[in-house]
């Protein structure tokens, strides 16, 4: 299998776009894109993965490091996005662009990711339930409920927070 996963490019704002719509319900707009990936692996921006087989992009990751809040010493990894073509899920891909975040985090000394999900893409047994592999790769749902999380469809809908804690581990 000839799977690679690189760090984005601003050229490839057409393909991660096209990917962006493919996969969510609420694609970022051109413009977002184009900042995103313009920063993309600089200090203090985001970064963007590709996960590509054979030369094509078949998905994506963004995150960030957050800067730290008043009075709180975590490190955190924000996972803004993660998307994979949906013809081929199922195949570890999602895994891959997960564990490359992971480990991007830790050499950055993170103690935990965290990202949120709207409510409605947190069903168990729904084929677009999120929840299940984020439970999968060590991520639990905090408990704290984002009100009007985003904006979709024309109505505000809420959001879940999930963080996966490091606990002490370190870069190889």
């Amino acid at each position: 299998m000839d799977l690679q996963i690189r760090l984005s490019r601003p050229t490839d704002i057409n393909v991660i776009r096209d990917l962006d719509i493919k996969c969510y319900d609420y694609p970022l707009e051109m413009a977002e894109w184009q900042d995103l990936l313009n920063s993309s692996g600089k200090d203090d921006c985001a970064r963007i993965v590709v996960v590509e087989m054979f030369k094509k992009a078949l998905g994506f990751a963004v995150w960030k490091m957050l800067p730290p809040e008043s009075g709180v010493n975590e490190q955190v990894c924000f996972l803004y996005r993660l998307g994979v073509r949906p013809g081929v899920r199922n195949r570890g891909l999602g895994s891959k662009l997960v564990e490359t975040c992971e480990a991007h985090a830790i050499k950055m000394q993170a103690d935990l990711i965290r990202t949120t999900v709207p409510h409605f893409k947190c069903k168990v047994g729904d084929p677009d339930d999120v929840s299940g592999f984020l439970h999968k790769h060590g991520f639990n749902a905090t408990g704290h409920i984002i009100p009007e999380y985003k904006f979709m469809f024309g109505k505000w809908t809420d959001g879940y927070i999930f963080e996966k804690h490091f606990n002490g581990v370190t870069a190889c």
